[in-house]
């Protein structure tokens, strides 16, 4: 799902993290593992959206930026 064996561990440490914090929480209405394995899955999609915004670019504000600023001047050799 994480496509990256970084983003895995973190996933996976995160959910142990979230498991034991909210442990009191869990009511026993569904097996242990089915909760902590909707805890990995929600840590998962959580970490996809802040890594998708984090890499997510507007179209308008690439029109925005100052030409001057993203201009590469390159010496003409010929």
């Amino acid at each position: 799902m994480m496509r990256n064996n970084e983003d895995a561990e973190d996933v996976v440490q995160e959910s142990f993290q979230q498991a034991f914090i909210h442990l009191k929480s869990f009511k026993g209405d569904s097996r242990f593992s089915t909760w902590l394995s909707r805890i990995a899955i929600n840590a998962a999609l959580m970490k996809l959206r802040k890594k998708h915004r984090k890499w997510g670019v507007s179209l308008d504000e690439s029109a925005e930026i100052d030409e001057s600023s993203s201009r590469l001047d390159v010496e003409d050799q010929g």
